[in-house]
Protein backbone atom coordinates (compact mmCIF):
# COMPACT_ATOMS: atom_id res chain seq x y z
CA UNK A 1 0.00 0.00 0.00
CA UNK A 2 1.18 3.12 -0.87
CA UNK A 3 1.83 6.14 2.00
CA UNK A 4 0.53 9.39 1.11
CA UNK A 5 1.47 12.79 2.78
CA UNK A 6 -0.44 16.23 2.09
CA UNK A 7 0.88 19.19 4.04
CA UNK A 8 -0.01 22.65 3.73
CA UNK A 9 3.55 24.75 4.72
CA UNK A 10 2.27 28.06 4.31
CA UNK A 11 5.64 29.27 3.06
CA UNK A 12 7.11 28.00 6.62
CA UNK A 13 9.91 26.41 5.21
CA UNK A 14 9.81 23.40 7.16
CA UNK A 15 11.49 21.10 4.73
CA UNK A 16 14.02 19.57 6.59
CA UNK A 17 10.80 18.44 9.10
CA UNK A 18 9.20 17.22 5.68
CA UNK A 19 12.19 15.20 4.98
CA UNK A 20 12.15 13.73 8.55
CA UNK A 21 8.44 12.88 8.47
CA UNK A 22 8.82 11.39 4.63
CA UNK A 23 12.09 8.61 5.77
CA UNK A 24 10.17 8.05 8.94
CA UNK A 25 6.90 6.90 7.43
CA UNK A 26 8.21 5.97 4.42
CA UNK A 27 6.23 8.16 2.45
CA UNK A 28 5.77 7.38 -1.73
CA UNK A 29 3.66 10.42 -2.84
CA UNK A 30 4.00 13.83 -1.10
CA UNK A 31 1.85 17.18 -1.53
CA UNK A 32 3.13 20.03 -0.70
CA UNK A 33 1.15 23.19 -0.86
CA UNK A 34 2.14 26.93 -0.80
CA UNK A 35 5.55 24.83 -0.08
CA UNK A 36 7.67 28.45 -1.01
CA UNK A 37 10.55 27.82 -2.67
CA UNK A 38 10.93 26.61 -6.32
CA UNK A 39 9.98 22.93 -7.05
CA UNK A 40 13.60 21.81 -8.03
CA UNK A 41 14.94 23.97 -4.63
CA UNK A 42 12.26 22.05 -3.06
CA UNK A 43 13.22 18.42 -4.55
CA UNK A 44 17.07 19.45 -3.69
CA UNK A 45 15.97 20.05 0.09
CA UNK A 46 14.01 16.30 0.04
CA UNK A 47 16.45 14.36 -1.24
CA UNK A 48 19.02 15.24 0.39
CA UNK A 49 21.19 12.29 2.21
CA UNK A 50 17.97 9.76 1.15
CA UNK A 51 18.53 6.54 -0.18
CA UNK A 52 14.90 7.04 -1.76
CA UNK A 53 14.56 9.65 -3.96
CA UNK A 54 11.54 12.46 -5.04
CA UNK A 55 10.99 12.93 -8.71
CA UNK A 56 8.49 16.04 -9.55
CA UNK A 57 4.79 15.09 -11.14
CA UNK A 58 4.15 17.81 -13.84
CA UNK A 59 1.38 16.68 -15.54
CA UNK A 60 -0.53 16.46 -12.13
CA UNK A 61 -3.22 19.04 -12.76
CA UNK A 62 -5.16 20.70 -9.74
CA UNK A 63 -9.14 20.42 -9.13
CA UNK A 64 -10.90 22.17 -6.13
CA UNK A 65 -13.86 24.13 -5.30
CA UNK A 66 -13.86 27.89 -5.52
CA UNK A 67 -16.88 30.22 -5.87
CA UNK A 68 -17.48 30.95 -9.88
CA UNK A 69 -17.27 34.83 -8.83
CA UNK A 70 -13.36 34.13 -7.66
CA UNK A 71 -12.09 32.21 -10.17
CA UNK A 72 -13.04 31.48 -13.88
CA UNK A 73 -11.63 28.13 -15.71
CA UNK A 74 -12.05 28.07 -18.73
CA UNK A 75 -12.24 25.23 -21.88
CA UNK A 76 -9.12 22.43 -20.99
CA UNK A 77 -8.44 23.85 -17.22
CA UNK A 78 -6.92 27.11 -18.66
CA UNK A 79 -7.66 30.00 -16.40
CA UNK A 80 -9.39 33.05 -18.28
Amino acid sequence: MSAFLFWNLKGKGLLREVRALCAEHGVDVLILAEAGPPPGMVLQELNKGQSRQFYLAEKIKDFHYTTPILRNVGHHGQHV
